[in-house]
């Protein structure tokens, strides 16, 4: 009997100090306890909670004024025993970013426990102290806009030539752990220097992990105005470097592009450019194509003679866009066509919309009121999924014209969309030997690889050859007409929640012509093409951005070059 009472009195002594122990103990803390504003710190709170609590959950969720502030993923600790109990550990994560100086106090918030009774325990969070000091006046850059760095550029520059006429996608991202978002596209402006822009939306990317990696991402569509070189100058972004103390400044290198008279591609070194047998019928004689080129310069000279006349009128961006795209669809320059026509929208829609040139779609779908220029926003959308969005298609380029001219726009462009179009009868009806040149074989795939790439072999169809360090391999079917060359990165069981999230972000934003893709278990870099219509320059193009989406696996997944 003596023994069962000591047995009861030990449990109830036991039960007493569990209910005496708080369920959960919290502390928070900034790491590093100084900054300056825009730098990334790190808010932690070290969670214990007793073995018996179920949940832990915030009441009142931390507060940060006068910073901004995003979650990370919570860190498991170490289990620790204390008072003869076992507390769980973890540490709750935000990466947090100061807007001003001075000392702030952040972080202040209420935790819920429950236990697995059903009882409840609030634990206040206590603020954590950061003192924000002032950004260094001494070598302060007169361009200084706040950054903080480190900042890494990655500049891309696409087409390399391009028709007068046609526009140059000119694209910036900037990565790093600071606060990014403050940056603008004013260093791509003045790279461009006064050649005409057309903005695109600009998009932020917020990778969390161990910090937060902040992406941005800026693209311009440039019209040159003159055949020549179009030059993008070296971009340049100053930043503050906190671990050093010293301010630096991002850098690109320039980056020419060329700009022809004529969309129409030369023939390769040593070929001739010859109409395709096979689009002359049986027994109908090949036309004889000496006259051809100067059926097509009477016809370029009357449409320059008209362009000439109608620019003495009152100035029609979108009468002359319209006739930028006439002379682009002649030629076979899709690309240069669509994006004429969209320069041509914006300009219409601007008579309803001042400033629809810089505006993104869906803010010029939501100002239209004019039912002329609701349609005319409508098609503006369509033709810009049409030219970024794989497999969408445009509207009718007639229907774009109405749209034009409903808004008021475009009436100079008729006679010179009229010339045009004889040019594109005389030269389709008469001059089959005017084309994009001879389509691309097995043989001269192989060709220009052996050219471009080490290491090379051709395994029973396939072709295996190293290029930047990476083992790629080119497989094509002439039957289905395609090509894709592809690498290696890494095994698919490697692959996280999120950083599969991460690969698709980076599919959209940053690996240009490449892709990320998964197959067989295994992830890959890939590129992929219409074999026929493969230009050799796009070749060249391709292999450079296979080869960094491998190396830059992990880091940037990125498949243009990055300065630091």
């Amino acid at each position: 009997m003596r023994a069962a009472l000591s047995i009861l009195c030990g449990l109830a002594l036991a039960s007493g100090a569990r209910a005496d122990a708080p369920a959960c103990r919290a502390q928070a803390r900034i790491e590093p306890e100084r900054a300056v504003v825009g730098q990334q710190v790190l808010y932690r709170v070290h969670v214990l909670r007793r073995d018996d609590v179920s949940e832990v959950e915030w009441e009142e969720p931390p507060a940060f004024p006068n910073a901004r502030a995003e979650a990370l993923p919570p860190e498991p600790d170490a289990d620790v025993p204390d008072e003869g109990f076992l507390y769980h550990a973890q540490d709750e994560l935000r990466a947090v970013f100061p807007e001003r100086e001075g000392r702030l106090a952040l972080g202040v918030g209420v935790l819920r426990c429950r236990t697995s009774g059903g009882g409840t325990q609030p634990v206040r969070v206590a603020p954590a102290s950061l003192d924000v000091r002032p950004f260094p006046a001494q070598g302060r850059p007169a361009d200084f806009s706040g950054l903080v760095g480190p900042v890494l550029l990655s500049l891309t520059v696409t087409p390399e030539r391009v028709a007068l006429g046609g526009s140059v996608r000119v694209a910036l991202m900037a990565r790093g752990p600071g606060n990014l978002w403050q940056l603008d596209d004013s260093p791509l402006r003045r790279a461009l220097g006064e050649v005409e822009v057309f903005a695109r939306p600009s998009e932020l990317a917020l990778e969390p992990g161990r910090g937060l990696f902040v992406s941005q991402h800026f693209a311009l569509d440039a019209v040159p105005r003159a055949t020549g070189r179009l030059l993008v100058a070296p971009l340049r972004v100053p930043y503050f470097d906190p671990e050093a103390g010293v301010y630096r400044v991002a850098t690109t290198e320039e980056v020419p592009v060329v700009v022809e008279e004529r969309a129409v591609e030369a023939p390769m070194p040593g070929e001739r450019a010859e109409a395709r047998s096979e689009l002359t019928p049986p027994g109908v004689a090949a036309p004889r194509a000496g006259w051809i080129p100067w059926v097509a310069a009477a016809c370029a000279l009357a449409g320059g003679a008209g362009a000439l006349r109608l620019r003495r009128r009152p100035a029609d961006a979108a009468g002359e866009a319209l006739a930028q795209a006439a002379r682009a669809r002649a030629s076979g320059d899709r690309a240069g066509e669509l994006a004429a026509q969209a320069r041509a929208l914006r300009a219409a829609l601007a008579r309803d919309l001042p400033g629809a040139g810089a505006l993104a779609v869906e803010e010029l779908e939501a100002r239209a009121e004019r039912p002329a220029a609701r349609k005319a926003a409508a098609l503006l959308a369509a033709l810009e999924r049409a030219r970024f969005a794989q497999g969408a298609a445009p509207p009718a380029a007639d229907e774009i014209g109405r749209a034009v001219r409903a808004l008021g726009a475009g009436r100079a462009a008729r006679a010179v969309l009229l010339l045009f179009a004889l040019g594109v009868v005389l030269g389709t009806g008469c001059a089959s030997g005017l084309h994009r040149g001879d389509p691309m074989t097995p043989a001269r795939l192989e060709a220009t690889l052996r050219a471009k790439a080490g290491d090379f072999e051709n395994v029973e169809g396939q072709l295996r050859f190293t290029f930047g360090g990476v083992r790629m391999v080119c497989v094509y079917d002439l039957h289905a007409d395609r090509m894709r060359i592809i690498a290696s990165v890494t095994d698919e069981s490697t692959l996280t929640e999120e950083s599969e999230r991460i690969l698709l972000r980076a599919n959209f934003t940053k690996t240009f012509d490449a892709r990320y893709a998964l197959y067989d278990g295994i992830l890959y870099a890939v590129y992929l093409h219409p074999l026929s219509t493969l230009d050799p320059r796009e070749l060249e193009d391709a292999l450079p951005q296979v080869a960094r989406l491998v190396r830059n696996y992990g880091t940037t997944y990125s498949a243009g070059k990055e300065k630091r």
